[in-house]
């Protein structure tokens, strides 16, 4: 019960500090692959960030797929209430043409100061985090896979395609299944402004 409380403290917590901010989006990222029919789970991030910095995307390397879309500010608190879900019910992320997935794991939120590394994670402003787990039978963990097709970046393996999508502060990391939401606080000021020789 205590748990479920600080679940939902963070939900509005994070809502709160993605409201408040002006001009910015989300961005949903995921790293997935076909596999008998329906499509497994890399790893998946959602991060609010400034409009206009980013572009949709969608890599397809036939059967494995690096997709990243836009969402407005509601479209995006929506995807982070229904990871906290309320009264009981299982958490889940819906990827538009990708299908929903299931969460089985949530960790708390996490408070990271500015240009601060927590994990795989590192950004120049202040930012919430938490991560969740998808449903085992729902995500796959692979590296070897080769991503090599015309028009689109080459990547040796899984591990590396995922460091370089996702912006990662690591050379290397081990994946679990794992979908990060990460809302950055872009409303920091500058207190006083020295200039030097």
């Amino acid at each position: 019960m205590i748990i479920t409380k600080i679940m939902r403290n963070d939900n509005a917590l994070m809502s709160y500090v993605a409201r408040q901010q002006e001009n910015c989006e989300f961005s949903l990222k995921a790293i997935l692959r076909k596999e008998d029919d329906s499509w497994k789970s890399f790893f998946m991030m959602l991060e609010l960030v400034k409009k206009g910095t980013r572009e949709e995307v969608v890599h397809d390397y036939g059967g494995c797929v690096l997709t990243e879309k836009l969402l407005n500010v509601n479209e995006g608190l929506a995807i982070i209430a229904n990871l906290h879900p309320k009264d009981g019910d299982k958490g889940r992320i819906l990827i538009p043409d990708y299908g929903e997935f299931a969460v089985v794991a949530e960790q708390p939120c996490y408070s990271v100061s500015s240009r601060r590394r927590y994990g795989i994670l590192e950004r120049e402003w202040p930012m919430r985090l938490c991560s969740f787990r998808v449903r085992e039978d729902q995500s796959f963990r692979g590296r070897g896979q080769e991503l090599l097709k015309e028009g689109l970046p080459y990547y040796p393996d899984l591990i590396e395609a995922a460091i370089a999508f996702f912006g990662l502060a690591v050379d290397h990391f081990d994946p679990r299944e794992e979908i990060y939401v990460v809302v950055p606080d872009y409303r920091a000021q500058i207190e006083s402004l020295r200039l030097v020789f």
